[in-house]
């Protein structure tokens, strides 16, 4: 058996602090059966170290099958609402770049 994972990578224009650099996060009202995490990766990996320009984040979704016919943008989009639903400091925060 398998599940279905989204994996959704942003470099944001600031640096945002979180409490963790590894997270976990479920209950979204809109995905109730997905699960996530996220990772800081500038917290974890010496090529992102510095947060030039910002901080960037890999959140992967498991269970996702719910996300699959989403574009890319709209993932993103999710992911990012998502996060500013556990940190407030990430709606502030642009995305620069991203890859799904």
């Amino acid at each position: 058996q398998s599940i279905d994972c989204v994996a959704v990578r942003l470099w944001l224009d600031r640096l945002v602090e979180t409490r963790h650099a590894a997270n976990v996060l479920a209950n979204f009202p809109a995905h109730p059966n997905a699960g996530s995490t996220f990772f800081m990766l500038e917290r974890l990996h010496t090529e992102y170290e510095g947060g030039d320009p910002g901080s960037v984040v890999a959140s992967d979704f498991y269970n996702a099958s719910e996300l699959l016919p989403l574009s890319d943008d709209e993932i993103v989009r999710v992911v990012k609402g998502n996060l500013a639903g556990c940190v407030p400091a990430f709606a502030e925060a642009e995305v620069v770049d991203s890859i799904v």
